[in-house]
């Protein structure tokens, strides 16, 4: 198995659902269930307050 590294995270979903996908909404974090978007969201807000 070997790494690749995307451009951003749609490129990534497309590769492995074998679709057009939004990456931002279709990757979750596990533990908690939130999409990227709301996890790079959050963390992005922890970073400005």
């Amino acid at each position: 198995m070997e790494n690749y590294a995307f451009k951003s995270p749609s490129a990534a979903a497309a590769v492995v659902n074998g679709r057009p996908s939004n990456g931002n909404a279709e990757w979750r974090i596990r533990a908690s269930g939130k999409t990227y978007k709301d996890w790079e969201e959050e963390k992005l807000a922890g970073e400005q307050g």
